[in-house]
């Protein structure tokens, strides 16, 4: 029989709590050397080595607190076989050992909205507080449906056991769940070799363009316009070589040598210099051009600010990269590939070679921690270096591994040179990565790794995750599997996880959190008539088309997230409640609403609302003389007057309506170009599919999220009468 129990502790334990998934006795932060090293007590969670659980809901005060600190119970569900870490007490239960929590069988309970509002709010700065999402379907204000009762000394004395084993037990659990996420993730993000140059070649251009326009006359030395040509056709062929277009010819190619039983058909055209002019001759293939072309990038173009055009030029690379490596990615990588673990140890590691799974258990040793890892790294490539010895036995002396590991620790050691490229075993090079760059951002890790061409970031990331454990990871690092909307994926790889690392088969799903109704409403809103339970659960799943407008603005998205939920609830529930109008009534409800810390932003939101439901001034601004005059309402597409037609619905900030306005006249350009186009040659010009189109564009601009490009498209299908 499950047995459900209250663990009471402090919202300042929230940040630690949602780092390591776990809640250990007080006494253990400090001592076990990873995460939060503070832990705020309360009354009836007070002694150092036990934590207490109750049976019901404990009411207990936090007295005297001068920064804002308010009760936060936990409730736990206790299976039968996790009975024997749970004791019965005097008048309650204790464990010895670290609780470790899930979204499955944990609730978090606070008392009121407005502390649920104000924990959530200090989490955003945070950045190892990586499982929020992940628990908010299960946080919950405190109701009648709970079972309390007030809180009284039960006068339970503190264990006076050696605690360092249970902390050694902890640190060991740390650095498997690191060790677990992270090669999940590296599995997910590792790409093939020619996007890993694409990249690399990428880095190089932003680098060598960024030094030519600093230059004093913007232009490119003989030798860096050398560099620029050599990456440009290496871009290019590795498009190419990877595109549909490639694989067309190749099977041509293959149906022609077989055909003219010449096996060296492709050689002797290219011997012949007519292997270009042969393919355009191919009736069925002569639209055939790389997916992407560099044109020459114009720096001395002294009319447009040169840093902006360089983003502009780049963004379009970097979106072909995007669309290429979405083609190969694997980002869903299933239970089954996932290491084995068995007694603490890795066990089996699909795909890797034994001597990579010998590697990562000796670190797994708690010898071997962060804080040592980052103190002398030179150490700890010795260590390994000491595992690739034992593993080529007899050959050490001679394999060239011996001279690489040792050149190594001498660059880590006294700084001489050292190339990591001297080796082409992945493996060396992997582990060399991370003893080099292996530091608290592993985002420099990931960009490390791509400038030396290593793709495959499982052995790198595995160890930063053994080295750093799951606590210190940052969110920006488990977002990329947190993140996902697909439910039934998490639910599959965290429970495995789980159970590897803790024996304990999870029973359920993880929920998804979606904004709820059955919350407390806050004290200082407003309150709105009830509504049935399928009003309510129409109003927060659905955001009526009205309201949009709104939380796709600027000033709206200014608020923190745990604001702009907030927000987004009150004007919901303002909303249905004055039978979905936004009038005068509307406003005066939700100027009401208040959120700690967001009074004056909150004040731009609703002055913009006001401004959004009277009539909108249309811009009197003089309109530019173009080389091209054509009618409102006839083709978007090359209509000089779209831009003026979309200011008033643009931000004030000047720099912003500049950038849209550069964006859309390179757009219309290119479309007017026609078949000419380098990327809409072959593009429909009807108005519903260049809006589609432009649509598609803007979306992908780094300030994407500081206009309403929902307002903007809808305003663009009105004046070109698109339905």
């Amino acid at each position: 029989m499950i047995k459900k129990l209250y663990i009471p502790t402090s919202t300042l334990n929230f940040n630690n709590m949602m780092s390591s998934e776990s809640i250990s006795p007080a006494s253990f932060y400090e001592k076990r050397g990873y995460g939060y090293k503070r832990y705020e007590r309360v009354a009836p969670n007070r002694l150092s080595n036990i934590i207490l659980l109750y049976e019901k809901y404990p009411i207990f005060k936090i007295e005297n607190s001068e920064i804002e600190n308010y009760p936060l119970v936990l409730e736990v569900e206790i299976p039968p076989f996790l009975d024997c870490n749970i004791h019965d007490g005097n008048g309650c239960y204790f464990s010895k050992k670290t609780i470790y929590l899930n979204p499955i069988y944990t609730k978090i309970i606070f008392r009121n909205q407005d502390e649920m509002t104000s924990t959530l709010s200090k989490t955003e700065p945070s950045i190892e507080t990586k499982m929020v999402h992940l628990y908010e379907a299960n946080m919950a204000i405190l109701s009648n449906d709970i079972e309390t009762y007030e809180w009284v000394d039960t006068n339970m004395k503190d264990s006076q056991e050696d605690i360092s084993i249970y902390i050694s037990e902890d640190k060991l659990i740390n650095k498997l769940k690191g060790f677990m996420y992270a090669y999940l993730i590296a599995s997910n993000q590792s790409i093939p070799d020619y996007i890993v140059k694409i990249k690399r070649d990428m880095k190089l251009l932003r680098n060598l363009l960024s030094a030519v326009i600093a230059s004093p006359n913007g232009l490119a030395t003989s030798a860096e316009n050398k560099q620029l040509e050599d990456i440009y056709n290496e871009i290019n062929d590795l498009f190419y070589q990877n595109s549909e277009y490639s694989y067309k010819i190749k099977e041509l190619l293959k149906q022609k040598a077989s055909e003219y039983d010449y096996p060296q058909f492709e050689s002797i055209l290219q011997k012949e210099h007519i292997f270009d002019d042969w393919i355009k001759k191919q009736s069925d293939l002569s639209i055939l051009q790389p997916p992407f072309c560099i044109d020459e990038f114009h720096i001395t173009n002294s009319e447009i600010d040169k840093t902006a055009k360089l983003e502009n030029y780049l963004n379009g690379i970097s979106t072909q990269i995007a669309l290429l490596e979405n083609k190969c990615g694997n980002n869903h990588i299933p239970s089954s590939q996932l290491p084995q673990l068995q007694n603490g140890r890795i066990s089996q590691i699909k795909g890797q070679k034994d001597f990579v799974m010998k590697l990562f258990n000796e670190y797994l040793e708690e010898a071997y921690s962060k804080s040592d890892f980052l103190q002398s790294r030179y150490n700890f490539a010795t260590s390994g270096g000491k595992l690739f010895k034992e593993e080529l036995k007899e050959r050490w002396d001679t394999d060239p591994s011996r001279e690489y590991i040792n050149s190594l620790r001498c660059n880590l050691n006294e700084f001489q040179c050292f190339d990591i490229n001297s080796s082409d075993n992945q493996t060396l090079k992997s582990f060399a990565a991370f003893c080099q760059k292996g530091d608290a951002d592993i985002d420099k890790l990931e960009d490390y790794l791509i400038s030396n061409l290593i793709g495959d970031f499982r052995i790198s990331f595995s160890l930063w995750g053994i080295i750093f454990g799951f606590a210190e990871m940052p969110k920006t690092f488990t977002n990329k599997f947190f993140a996902s909307k697909n439910m039934e994926y998490i639910t599959e790889i965290y429970k495995y996880i789980f159970e590897q690392i803790h024996g304990i088969h999870l029973e359920g799903s993880i929920k998804p959190y979606e904004l709820r109704a059955d919350i407390e409403t806050p004290s200082k809103m407003n309150q709105v008539d009830n509504h049935s339970p399928e009003q309510t659960q129409t109003m927060f799943n659905l955001i009526p088309e009205e309201l949009k407008w709104i939380f796709n603005s600027d000033e709206f998205k200014s608020l923190s997230e745990s604001a702009q939920k907030y927000f987004k609830e009150g004007l919901l529930k303002h909303y249905f409640g004055s039978n979905k109008q936004i009038d005068d009534n509307f406003i005066k409800a939700i100027e009401k609403l208040t959120f700690p810390k967001s009074k004056t932003k909150w004040e731009k939101v609703v002055k913009y609302i006001k401004g959004g439901i009277n009539p909108r001034k249309r811009d009197t601004t003089p309109q530019e003389s173009s080389l091209f005059q054509f009618e409102v309402g006839k083709d978007f597409y090359c209509d000089s007057n779209t831009f003026y037609s979309l200011r008033s619905l643009l931000p004030e900030k000047k720099s912003i309506q500049k950038k849209f306005k550069e964006d859309i006249e390179w757009f219309q350009a290119e479309y007017i170009k026609g078949e000419s186009s380098t990327y809409y040659a072959k593009a429909s010009r009807e108005n519903e599919r260049v809006i589609e189109s432009f649509e598609r564009y803007i979306r992908k601009k780094k300030y994407n999220d500081k206009i309403n490009i929902d307002r903007i498209i809808s305003e663009l299908k009105r004046l070109y009468n698109v339905r």
